[in-house]
């Protein structure tokens, strides 16, 4: 099993398959920590993504996930059957919970129990709609998937520039580019960063953000490659692919 304490000193153990195997393993110590691991990871894009394909509120979404976990990844094991030959991970672990979300509407219907908020029975809902709804978690997902992605990669370059000793290139690279992206702040020109910071030159400050640049970027696949599973670097390359389109970035 791979571990990450994180650069920021908050502890994060990456999820390959390696991690995968540890998780669907025998009971221990060892499969407690990579299920922990996985669990941190998947579990706020899985929340979005039963929210928006199953139209429930957080408190429900947060039920039936604990207990697809009780069930089916801590009492019957699900994980087991993952198989890195058949396709990535998650698309595994969302079939599955999804399978199991499913079974738990069957079963409500049958026994004539429907939830304080209700669920809308499948079989009153047109194709168009079903459609619509898998459409819409699928997006939900994808862009909690890449939050994800992206809070952990800052947090990597953020914890690895004050061990590094140059918090300049974390704070020029947030005034670039973060403060703009979360805060609608105007991007500081090279000018204003060099007083800010205390840089020699417009060069210099330029400089600093390329490095952070490469910096972001390096880390970045980093993550992509833990969070996902990835094995072949033409997966990673199709996953930053597919982040760069969630998250609308161009280029």
């Amino acid at each position: 099993m791979s571990e990450d304490v994180g650069e920021g000193g908050r502890g994060f153990q990456t999820t390959d398959w390696t991690q995968v195997r540890a998780a669907g393993g025998a009971e221990g110590e060892a499969r407690q920590r990579a299920l922990a691991a996985v669990f941190t990871i998947y579990r706020g894009p899985l929340l979005a993504h039963l929210r928006r394909t199953f139209r429930v509120g957080e408190d429900q979404a947060i039920d039936w996930l604990h207990d697809f976990i009780h069930r089916k990844v801590l009492l019957a094991n699900v994980l087991r059957c993952a198989d890195r030959n058949r396709g990535k991970f998650r698309t595994f672990f969302i079939a599955s919970l999804d399978r199991f979300v499913l079974d738990q509407q069957r079963r409500a219907r049958a026994q004539r129990r429907m939830p304080a908020r209700g669920f809308v029975p499948l079989d009153q809902v047109s194709d168009e709609d079903i459609a619509r709804q898998a459409e819409a978690g699928a997006a939900a997902m994808a862009w909690a998937w890449a939050k994800a992605l992206l809070e952990e990669t800052l947090r990597r370059m953020e914890g690895e520039c004050i061990r590094k000793g140059c918090p300049q290139r974390w704070e020029v690279f947030k005034a670039h580019v973060l403060d703009p992206l979360y805060h609608g702040a105007e991007a500081l020109p090279y000018a204003v960063l060099v007083e800010r910071f205390g840089l020699r030159s417009p060069a210099e400050a330029s400089n600093t953000f390329n490095t952070a640049t490469r910096m972001f970027e390096r880390l970045l696949r980093q993550v992509v490659r833990e969070y996902a599973c990835l094995g072949p670097e033409a997966d990673v390359e199709e996953e930053l692919r597919q982040l760069r389109r969630d998250l609308g970035w161009r280029g």
